[in-house]
C-alpha cells in the first residue's frame, strides 16, 4: 500500500521577513551601516591622498599602493570599534579621559591586626539556633554603630580610632538607658 501524501513528503512552513528587520540604513544589503561607511570613507580618505602624490609611474603599482594603504582605514571605519562607530568611540574615550577619578590612599581603610584570630567552626544546627535567638531578639536600638561598623571584640580596631569608639559607646549607653524608661 502506498504511503499517504502528508508522511511521505516534507512539507516546509514559510515565515515572511518584515520589512523593518534590518534596522537603520545599511549598504551592501545592510551589511555596512551608511554612518560607518561614511566615517570610513572619511578615514580613509587622508591615507588615499597621500599615497596618490607618491610619484610612481606605473598605473598598477600606483593601485595597489593606494589599495594597500586606504584598506585599513576603511575597513576600521566600516566595522567599527566594539560595536560602535569610530566617532562614538572616540566619544566615549575622551569623555572617559576627561572625568576619570584617580583612587586615592584612605588611611581609615587600613586596619590594623591586634590579636589572634579566633578558629572556631559551628555545628549547622548551632548557626540555626544562633540565628533565631538573634531573630527573637529586639536589640535593634540597643546596637550600637560601633558593633555595626567596627569588630572590635575581635582584636580589629582602628588605631585613630578611640575617641570615636568612646563617643560611640556613650551613644549606646544613652539609647539603652532610653530603652529602659520605656
Amino acid at each position: 500500500m502506498a504511503a499517504k501524501h502528508s508522511e511521505s513528503a516534507e512539507f516546509r512552513q514559510i515565515y515572511p521577513i518584515p520589512d523593518n528587520f534590518m534596522e537603520g540604513t545599511g549598504v551592501l544589503g545592510g551589511i555596512v551601516k551608511l554612518r560607518n561607511l561614511i566615517e570610513g570613507c572619511i578615514l580613509a580618505l587622508p591615507a588615499f591622498l597621500i599615497s596618490w602624490n607618491i610619484p610612481i609611474e606605473s598605473i598598477n603599482v600606483k593601485m595597489a599602493v593606494i589599495a594597500l594603504f586606504t584598506a585599513g582605514p576603511l575597513l576600521l571605519g566600516c566595522i567599527g570599534i566594539n560595536g560602535d562607530c569610530v566617532s562614538r568611540f572616540l566619544g566615549y574615550f575622551f569623555l572617559f579621559r576627561k572625568n576619570r577619578r584617580i583612587m586615592r590612599y584612605n588611611p581609615r581603610v587600613k586596619l590594623e591586626y591586634t590579636g589572634d584570630i579566633p578558629v572556631t567552626r559551628e555545628v549547622p544546627v548551632d548557626k540555626l539556633r544562633k540565628l533565631l535567638a538573634n531573630l527573637s531578639q529586639d536589640d535593634n536600638l540597643l546596637q550600637s554603630e560601633s558593633d555595626l561598623y567596627y569588630a572590635v571584640d575581635q582584636g580589629i580596631a582602628f588605631e585613630d580610632d578611640i575617641v570615636l569608639q568612646k563617643r560611640l559607646k556613650a551613644k549606646t549607653e544613652q539609647r539603652r538607658k532610653a530603652h529602659e524608661k520605656r
